[in-house]
């Protein structure tokens, strides 16, 4: 997702609602935040940000919903408490980092009020995405290679108190989640 240009990598996130069937097409709809890009349906889960290390990231975040959200996990060298960006209803902020350590992360915004990504529930529990940075110089992904984001979503039923949930692979619940085949000593 976006433009790499140079050392400089363009993009830009929306936060919209969304409809979410976890459990497949005959599964009810119900309404999630999740993150789109810009005039493109939004993806559970949110676009894949990739780049090498030591790339500038300039990252466009709207918030296209009515409530106020807290977004974090784009900039790894910072401690957890500082890396958040505060997003209130239709606010769009722009945010500028570099890429400095190799890894698998992964980003994800809450609804204010909330501390962390393991607070979420049913509204903002998807919303989330794989952030990508590889070693400088790395070959192209192949065609094979699949990033995985697992979550966890909640549906509280409140009449009975119970709670539905669903652990989801790239944002369906097994069996609907992508079947992957492996060959032995592959």
């Amino acid at each position: 997702m976006g433009r790499l240009a140079g050392k400089t990598l363009t993009a830009a996130l929306d936060i919209v609602e969304s409809a979410y069937q976890p459990e497949g097409e005959h599964d009810p709809v119900v309404r999630i935040l999740a993150f789109a890009e810009p005039g493109k349906t939004a993806t559970v889960p949110g676009p894949l940000l990739r780049a090498p290390v030591g790339t500038t990231v300039r990252l466009t975040i709207h918030n296209r919903t009515d409530s106020a959200l807290f977004m974090s996990g784009l900039r790894r060298s910072l401690p957890a408490p500082k890396d958040t960006v505060q997003l209130a209803p239709g606010a769009t902020r722009e945010v500028v980092f570099e890429l400095d350590r190799t890894g698998n992360y992964f980003y994800w915004a809450a609804l204010k009020g909330l501390s962390a990504s393991d607070e979420r529930n049913w509204l903002d529990s998807q919303l989330n995405g794989a952030l990508v940075v590889d070693s400088a110089g790395a070959p192209p992904p192949s065609a094979q290679e699949r990033v995985w984001v697992i979550s966890e979503w909640f549906y509280p039923v409140e009449q009975t108190g119970t709670f539905e949930s669903a652990l989801a692979f790239n944002g369906k619940a097994w069996p609907y989640n992508e079947q992957l085949t492996f060959t032995q000593n592959d």
